[in-house]
């Protein structure tokens, strides 16, 4: 009939507007891509896998959840304490910071920064969670080995010596009046 060839012109006709148009910001990736890495990566290795066969570069991909809570893909690993996926998204090319130093029971390493940067171990990361908080979060994991345990146990040692590894952001208090200035949506 001619209304379903119609249709059928107009479908075939939007997908090709969609695979033609240049994204808006591109060459970068597409919002919808960074995204779904950067969620992924806090808990789905199967997802990440795929997702960097797809897009190798994805390794390196950061979220900003809203108010400047940026995260990366290897952030999002590091504060669930998900070794697994930080090792496959190194080998992929992603860097690795203190916050993921501190999961992987990294003592030396994380030593080196803290000392040449006194106070930095109180910096928070992505969502406000805290660096000794990331190596906690690793010993909270079923599959941790014997000796990444003491490797952790250690970084977490160190870092209450040190101090000031735990300090959470200060919540400001908001009545639910106050709190819709903040509502709606953000281009």
């Amino acid at each position: 009939s001619l209304a379903g060839t119609s249709a059928i012109a107009q479908s075939n006709a939007d997908t090709l507007e969609q695979h033609t148009a240049l994204y808006y910001r591109f060459p970068a990736i597409l919002d919808d891509d960074t995204y779904g890495m950067v969620n992924a990566a806090h808990f789905n290795l199967e997802k990440v896998k795929e997702l960097l066969t797809k897009r190798p570069e994805l390794a390196k991909a950061a979220w900003d959840w809203g108010f400047g809570d940026y995260e990366t893909a290897i952030g999002a690993c590091s504060h669930t304490g998900r070794k697994d996926i930080a090792e496959l998204l190194m080998s992929y090319g992603a860097w690795p910071d203190m916050f993921t130093l501190a999961m992987l029971g990294m003592h030396q390493s994380l030593k080196e920064i803290i000392e040449s940067r006194p106070g930095i171990q109180s910096t928070p990361g992505p969502h406000g969670i805290t660096l000794l908080k990331h190596a906690q979060n690793r010993l909270g994991q079923k599959d941790i080995a014997e000796e990444d345990k003491a490797n952790v146990r250690k970084v977490i040692a160190y870092l209450e010596q040190v101090g000031n590894a735990n300090v959470g952001h200060t919540s400001l208090v908001y009545t639910e009046e106050d709190k819709t200035i903040f509502l709606g949506d953000y281009q």
